[in-house]
């Protein structure tokens, strides 16, 4: 694939996820199996099981959730913690501690 086509497609997972995140939602499960190519050419988001709705603050409380081959390594180690929370940050993989 040719580095404009994966500029293309990066810029818009990033566009769906703000407009997922404009709507009050965190996906929690980006992986390349959940983001595919419709038959128009632009990026479609699949799997919503693992969203959760984002509070006022733009912060999802609760268990660490994903594909444990895609987590990032802060939700790994924090997987025991009882009190996690996804945000909608640029790092919108990791977890921090409310």
């Amino acid at each position: 694939m040719q580095e404009s086509a994966v500029r293309f497609y990066f810029a818009e997972t990033i566009a769906a996820l703000e407009a997922l995140h404009a709507m009050g939602f965190v996906h929690r499960d980006i992986k390349p199996d959940n983001i595919m190519i419709a038959a128009s050419g632009h990026i479609k988001l699949g799997d919503f099981g693992s969203s959760a709705r984002l509070d006022s603050a733009g912060k999802a409380y609760g268990r660490a959730v994903g594909t444990p081959h895609y987590l990032a390594p802060e939700i790994l180690v924090r997987h025991h913690q009882p009190s996690l929370l996804h945000t909608t940050s640029p790092s919108s993989t990791s977890l921090t501690p409310p």
